[in-house]
């Protein structure tokens, strides 16, 4: 049985807002939460045993015995009640309430995960290459910015999780054994579900949306982004995306196709956004290098200005902070004009070469 101490806000006047409600709950398994999703799967694993006849509706006496671990007033858990009970007929949609428990991965918190995702599946993939392996069952990323949906093992994907990263084995609570246990366990169950259908379940892979669901239930307890995102860091041994990368990804999928829509096959992708850099590039004066040449373009270096309009002549019109998101991550903060070359494998990265499949 999940048991949570009182927290300090209930001497506070009960909140009538649901969804504050809901955030109180989640501050209570995280700061009760024990090791990896442990809070809670045992407050999952609560509901379920109340609804007795298994149609995921409880009524409001069955809803507050499920609430039992956690600590809240009376007219709060009867508002939490009303917001998961629409019809008013007295039951409350136990499925509703859990899934409002889980909140989906925040831009920020997606973009992390997917770089350790992405981290171990390059470093699977390099493995295998070297070792002459099949390389059909590790991800690689797309020239478009983004991800193949295959696999990892799961015992390659835990071997390289730096469990001790984890704040919980910093602090002495658990150990980094606890941590790994809690990613195979899920990773095992979803195997196991998957092959319930009467197919056989197959051994356990990580994939991209089996990795991000994972983390999308470690949010549940980690609510603060202050913690999450150093904890990713430290597991994965990976960095926070710059924000000008993740817009990078962002316009890649977008600017592709209209670069392949204007080459028509004559020239690839990168041939035409150089061409349109290029005309926008600035010579060592700032002064535009198509000034120059006759409308062909001249310079080596293009600028925040330049890069603006490239996009804009393909139908794409970031603000001034986006493209100086993309400078920063270019390494240049205050928008110093960069090498259209260097400007060009940023925006649209070549196309990977895949190791051979045997």
């Amino acid at each position: 049985m999940l048991i949570v101490a009182p927290p300090p806000s209930q001497f506070l006047a009960p909140r009538s807002d649901p969804n504050i409600i809901l955030a109180e709950v989640r501050r209570q398994l995280f700061h009760h939460r024990g090791a990896g999703r442990k809070n809670v799967i045992e407050f999952q694993e609560a509901f379920k045993a109340w609804d007795g006849d298994g149609d995921h509706m409880l009524s409001h006496f069955e809803f507050e015995r499920a609430l039992c671990g956690i600590f809240l007033p009376v007219q709060e858990v009867n508002a939490l009640f009303r917001r998961f009970d629409p019809r008013g007929d007295g039951f409350a949609d136990a499925e509703e309430a859990l899934s409002a428990l889980r909140v989906p991965l925040s831009k920020r918190r997606l973009a992390v995960v997917d770089a350790a995702f992405s981290s171990i599946a390059a470093a699977a993939a390099a493995a295998a290459a070297t070792a002459a392996a099949a390389a059909a069952d590790v991800t690689t990323q797309r020239g478009d910015g983004t991800t193949r949906a295959v696999s990892l093992g799961l015992v390659e994907a835990v071997g390289r999780m730096n469990a001790d990263g984890h704040p919980e084995v910093a602090a002495g609570r658990i150990g980094p054994q606890e941590v790994k246990d809690d990613f195979c366990e899920f990773f095992i169950d979803r195997a196991g579900e998957r092959g319930s259908g009467g197919a056989a379940a197959g051994a356990p892979t990580v994939s991209l949306e089996g990795f991000r669901e994972y983390y999308r239930d470690v949010g549940v307890c980690e609510p603060y982004d202050t913690v999450f995102i150093p904890m990713i860091e430290a597991l994965w041994g990976v960095r926070e995306p710059h924000p000008g990368d993740i817009r990078r990804s962002e316009l890649t999928k977008l600017l592709l196709p209209k670069l392949k829509q204007h080459s028509r096959g004559a020239e690839t992708a990168g041939e035409v956004l150089r061409k349109t850099l290029r005309y926008y590039s600035e010579d060592d004066k700032g002064e535009r290098g198509a000034k120059h040449s006759g409308g062909g373009g001249g310079g080596g270096v293009v600028g925040p200005s330049g890069v603006e309009r490239s996009l804009n002549s393909f139908g794409l019109y970031p603000d001034k902070r986006e493209v100086q998101d993309i400078f920063a991550a270019l390494g240049s903060p205050k928008g110093q004009p960069q090498d259209v070359d260097k400007v060009l494998v940023y925006l649209c990265p070549p196309e990977p070469v895949l190791a051979p499949m045997f």
